[in-house]
């Protein structure tokens, strides 16, 4: 079985050819805007140039799998591929993950991971809350949080919440199995010697949990307890109560799934894959291959 574009190509840039790739890509994009044709059709020229390129390539690494990989080069997906190769070292201004505010053209746009000061609030690289009444407050859209009850909000990576999200935690429960719920004993005066009840008497759900990739819309509120999947979409103004499965898309209140987003197999696929956890320059390599329609891109990559 021949190597993966993806894969063969790495073992290019491991051995320190670059310039083998680079010159192929230059000769895939053909001659400049303007510059003067050489004889012959340009796809003649291009063939012989890759030959030329094949038999280089083979001097200098001694490997045919380089010529293996370029043969893929004639479709305009695999092109992209080797490009983001030869361009996956040179973005010089990546956004910083430690900064508070990564774009000061957006300045509604905050990585939350680095404004959050309570630490029980855990919250992974690249994820940001979009605010323009101040993003850099998300906190205080966590209620209901006491140091008492001990619970957690854990948000995964490269999640997007949008402006208006709450995350009701497990403060907010009532003891359910009296005649009353209502809370004399947090009253004050007399009734503050009203029976208060233990940690292990109120109906505590454990910790809320947002997995990788997940995007909320605005104004959503997501109850103690609930656990969002990898890759989920949350429709504006739900009510999140119950767990919500990887990679759907779930609207409402009470929201609920109305679809998923791929068929089972290739969501068991994207769960295997996590590319959130793929260092930086793997993910900006791939970026064509992460956002576009085609999933046969995904498909290509190496893991």
């Amino acid at each position: 079985m021949e190597p993966s574009p993806e894969r063969a190509l790495r073992g290019v840039w491991d051995d320190g050819n670059r310039l083998i790739v680079n010159q192929l890509v230059n000769n895939l994009r053909g001659p400049r805007r303007g510059a003067r044709k050489p004889g012959g059709s340009q796809a003649q020229s291009r063939v012989r140039a890759m030959g030329q390129l094949s038999n280089q390539s083979e001097r200098l690494s001694g490997s045919v799998s380089i010529w293996h990989s370029v043969r893929y080069v004639k479709s305009l997906r695999n092109r992209a591929i080797i490009v983001n190769f030869v361009n996956m070292d040179k973005i010089p201004h990546r956004p910083d993950p430690n900064a508070a505010f990564p774009n000061p053209k957006i300045p509604s746009l905050c990585f939350i991971k680095n404004v959050v000061k309570n630490p029980r609030i855990i919250i992974g690289d690249y994820t940001y809350y979009d605010d323009v009444d101040g993003a850099d407050q998300f906190e205080k859209h966590v209620t209901h949080f006491y140091d008492f009850i001990g619970d957690k909000l854990i948000i995964g990576k490269f999640c997007a919440i949008a402006r208006g999200i709450e995350f009701v935690m497990n403060g907010a429960n009532h003891r359910m199995d009296g005649v009353t719920t209502y809370p004399f004993y947090i009253m004050g005066g007399d009734w503050g010697s009203a029976i208060a009840p233990v940690k292990d008497e109120l109906p505590l759900k454990g910790d809320t949990v947002v997995g990788n990739d997940v995007w909320i819309g605005q104004h959503v509120t997501v109850m103690p307890g609930v656990h969002i999947g990898d890759g989920s979409i949350i429709g504006a103004n739900s009510v999140v109560a119950s767990d919500i499965p990887p990679y759907t898309v779930a609207v409402g209140n009470p929201c609920r799934v109305i679809r998923k987003r791929f068929d089972d197999e290739f969501i068991a696929y994207l769960l295997d894959l996590k590319w959130w956890d793929w260092d930086i320059e793997k993910i900006e390599a791939n970026f064509e291959a992460l956002s576009s329609g085609d999933l046969t891109l995904v498909r290509k990559i190496a893991r």
